[in-house]
């Protein structure tokens, strides 16, 4: 039998170039594991009007809000997110592109800039306890 053509080389080759499917997809899979959200609770897949993203809002099991936003379009966007979930103030991080930085907005919101193909996994930081005075 003649040996499968492989489109992408060999898993040793592509782990070995984090831009490869792969190589992302591992760590897609490492922040899925840390952050819980396998085990977690789906909270809201709100509307963000555009046809091409994804949003999903989750309870991790490590007591956190963790947002999915995937852009399935080859197209750069930007995108509104906003729930009930979301507290104004809190701070948010992106757990695979640790140069995002965002805080929900007094709306409820955050605005989520997207390249094509993009996806982040956000984590809500829990808004500092008021210090007593």
């Amino acid at each position: 039998m003649p040996r499968a053509r492989s489109l992408y080389g060999t898993l040793p080759d592509q782990l070995a170039d984090p831009t490869s499917f792969a190589a992302q997809l591992g760590r897609v899979l490492a922040v899925r594991k840390q952050l819980g959200i396998a085990a977690g609770a789906l909270l809201e897949v709100p509307e963000v009007g555009h046809p091409a993203v994804l949003v999903m809002v989750n309870f991790t099991v490590r007591g956190l809000i963790q947002l999915t936003v995937l852009n399935f379009s080859g197209q750069d966007l930007v995108v509104d997110v906003a729930s009930d979930h979301l507290d104004p103030g809190c701070a948010v991080v992106d757990g695979l592109d640790a140069g995002f930085h965002g805080t929900v907005g007094d709306a409820r919101s955050l605005t989520v800039p997207l390249a094509g193909y993009e996806g982040r996994a956000l984590v809500v930081e829990p808004a500092a306890a008021p210090v007593a005075g």
